[in-house]
């Protein structure tokens, strides 16, 4: 944690305002995991409602000093991968009941905006769920999910970011990702508050530099368009 910290401050340091700066961390609902495995923290959360509880208090308080720490140290929003908050994973009643008052909760007192990223699930059916929560500047959603049907349930000044496939990005020839970016780019040409990004887990390290570059020059050619 402490070299995750000093990254943080490196970075802010080293980018002095030019370029902001990414911290990332889990939901208080996803903490939890990394004890005591996905199996047995979803069995806690289904079935030991009470000892859930015990732990969502203590994710609580942890999530809330580490996400103000990475502040402090310089990072301009927080991006948090979210997965036991999906319906896809949980039950409807459960995110309604447990979920939105603990997210309620921590993230009325974090000290900047926030990035709620899908988390690996497609997430825009349940985007009614999510859309007030406090501090909440944007959310990142899945290849899965389409970007109108997000919009029309968030309204139009919410920040959307997505939805390249990230993962498979190193499998794709450059030519047909600037055609994925170039139908996603003409889909969104409206909308004020989009920024294309890649969606669900990391680029691959040995995706090809020409990959990722198609990125660059497809929205470098439809910004000389658009001017």
């Amino acid at each position: 944690l402490l070299y995750i910290r000093e990254s943080t401050r490196l970075l802010a340091g080293n980018c002095m305002g030019e370029r902001p700066v990414a911290g990332i961390l889990l939901t208080p609902m996803d903490l939890p995991a990394l004890i005591m495995g996905i199996d047995g923290w979803l069995e806690a959360i289904l079935f030991d409602q009470k000892n859930a509880r015990l732990m969502l208090d203590k994710a609580v308080k942890y999530f809330v000093g580490w996400a103000n720490a990475l502040f402090s140290d310089g990072a301009n929003f927080l991006v948090m991968p979210s997965m036991f908050s999906n319906p896809k994973l949980i039950t409807q009643k459960i995110v309604e009941e447990t979920v939105l008052p603990v997210f309620t909760e921590a993230f009325s007192e974090i000290n900047g905006p926030l990035v709620f990223h899908h988390g690996g699930n497609p997430i825009g059916k349940f985007m009614d769920l999510y859309k007030n929560l406090p501090n909440v500047a944007a959310f990142l959603i899945d290849t899965r999910d389409s970007f109108s049907v997000v919009r029309e349930k968030v309204g139009s000044e919410r920040l959307l970011l997505g939805n390249i496939n990230g993962p498979n990005l190193w499998r794709l020839q450059p030519e047909h990702i600037r055609k994925i970016c170039r139908k996603l780019l003409n889909d969104r040409k409206d909308d004020k508050h989009f920024i294309m990004a890649t969606a669900s887990a990391d680029v691959a390290y040995d995706t090809p530099l020409e990959n990722i570059t198609a990125m660059i020059e497809a929205v470098e050619e439809f910004s000389g368009k658009s001017s």
